[in-house]
């Protein structure tokens, strides 16, 4: 189906070409006839036209595009609607997206890499002097432009400081998983321009190591591990890499913002210091890596805070737990102290006391005056303080868990059979209604899942002692199956002639 719009001319636009397909607007190559060169223009998307939260984040994109000027930010040129759709013309970048150069299985060398790098953190912290946080840094907003330099684009979700927040009508967070900061997956009140610091590590990571340091078969899956585990050194992902490279990726990649890069300039510096005598070494960019996620429905996006809360406060419990015990410690220590003082006090007290009848004091006239404050004898000012009463928090003690005894201990990866007629239950989130049902002789394969407790495992247990399996028929969506009726064996009352026939 042709594009109506190819061809036309709106002012001093005419329409090239469709350049691509974006999530929110529909993004043309078109000449300008004042300024005699191409440019782009980005047209809001027909459907979201009505939609007031869509048509926000596009105006406010429009905004601080006009506020923002440097070097290393694509220019912003005009804004207008066609068609009652609003549009935004800025300049052609004619090297593409980073997306376009990883598509193409470009061989990136490290010092092309630490160049973009350096630009794109010029314009971050630029940004970020003015109050802006982009929250979307990812290869598809770094476009290239003649001379191969590297420039920022689309603030469409950008935050501004002390300006209301926007979000994505499909996430309940906006950005994008695989470059997604922790304290913005967990939708952090206090975000700040350090998130922006962590998306910019990640970019930095895939570039040079060739991959994700995190990925997952959908989203949720994958801003759990942002939020959760430690990603991978790149040296040993990719051994090419000098080993001083991971010092600094992984700094920008800390969960706690304070222990990153405290600016993107800085990140950038030690990046270029730390491949400054390995700048020809190359990285074979992987085409596959740029094929989309598998999205989450709605219903599994909407558990993800829930999950993230659970998450916080096992965190919370966790420090409150080490906090306990830290002070229980210190005043186990104090104590043997004061004991110690004690015992001391009470060998020495009657050899002080001996001297004392034995050399009276000389007899001296004394001036008159105030009378003294009472003595307190120094064993019950060492009683007191040995006993001072503390308001402490009342640990919290998690007995240590005694080793699991699972049936069979099937691991990720093994292909089992079902047994019986059944249906699979669903996680959280999934479809209910329509259950897949299985029969005897059919197949699925056990995979992990987030079970009990928060944990990432292939099987969980009831109270009332029946075990379930993590499975999954196509690999890519999962439920749970009784361990009950799952076998490595195909059943014996069934042949396969006898399933095949049926």
């Amino acid at each position: 189906m042709s594009d109506p719009l190819l061809g036309k001319q709106f002012g001093n636009y005419q329409i090239k070409k469709r350049l691509m397909d974006g999530g929110m607007s529909m993004v043309y190559v078109a000449y300008d006839s004042h300024r005699e060169e191409d440019v782009v223009i980005k047209l809001l998307h027909d459907k979201y036209v009505a939609n007031p939260d869509v048509a926000s984040r596009f105006e406010r994109e429009i905004k601080i595009a006009k506020s923002l000027h440097h070097q290393y930010i694509v220019p912003f040129y005009d804004f207008g609607k066609i068609h009652n759709k609003p549009y935004i013309v800025l300049k052609y970048m004619v090297g593409g997206s980073l997306n376009d150069i990883i598509k193409s299985g470009a061989a990136l060398s490290l010092s092309r890499v630490s160049k973009w790098l350096s630009q794109v953190s010029q314009a971050l912290d630029y940004a970020h002097s003015k109050g802006i946080i982009h929250r979307d840094l990812k290869p598809g907003n770094v476009l290239i432009d003649e001379n191969d330099d590297a420039s920022l684009t689309d603030f469409g979700i950008a935050r501004v400081v002390d300006g209301t927040q926007l979000t994505r009508t499909d996430m309940p967070m906006p950005g994008t998983a695989r470059f997604m900061s922790p304290e913005q997956a967990i939708g952090a009140d206090d975000l700040d321009y350090r998130s922006d610091i962590y998306s910019l590590a990640v970019l930095a990571y895939m570039l040079v190591v060739g991959d994700y340091p995190f990925d997952g078969p959908n989203e949720v899956a994958i801003i759990l591990k942002h939020v959760d585990q430690q990603p991978p050194r790149p040296s040993q992902v990719n051994p090419k890499l000098p080993k001083s490279l991971d010092r600094v990726l992984l700094k920008s990649m800390a969960k706690k913002p304070s222990e990153r890069h405290q600016s993107a300039g800085e990140f950038a510096a030690e990046f270029a210091e730390a491949v400054a005598k390995h700048g020809d070494v190359i990285t074979v960019q992987n085409p596959d890596m740029i094929a989309p996620t598998r999205p989450a429905s709605a219903d599994v996006l909407s558990t993800l805070p829930g999950l993230l809360e659970e998450r916080r406060k096992a965190q919370n419990a966790k420090r409150r737990r080490s906090f306990s015990g830290r002070l229980v410690r210190i005043l186990a220590v104090f104590s043997t102290i004061i004991l110690g003082v004690l015992l001391g006090a009470l060998v020495l007290l009657p050899n002080v006391m001996s001297d004392q009848d034995n050399n009276p004091p000389p007899t001296t006239l004394q001036t008159p005056t105030r009378p003294p404050a009472p003595t307190v004898p120094l064993l019950d000012v060492l009683l007191q303080t040995a006993t001072a009463t503390l308001t402490l928090p009342t640990p919290s003690i998690t007995p240590t868990p005694t080793p699991y005894d699972v049936p069979n201990n099937w691991q990720a990866g093994t292909v089992l059979y079902v047994t019986q007629q059944t249906g699979i239950a669903f996680a959280a989130g999934a479809d209910p209604i329509n259950p897949e049902q299985f029969s005897p002789g059919d197949t699925v394969t056990v995979t992990r899942g987030l079970v009990e407790g928060n944990q990432m495992r292939e099987w969980f247990t009831l109270p009332d002692g029946r075990w379930w399996y993590v499975v999954s028929s196509d690999g890519t969506s999962s439920g749970w199956l009784p361990e009950s009726v799952l076998s490595q064996n195909f059943p014996p009352e069934l042949t396969p002639e006898s399933t095949s026939e049926a």
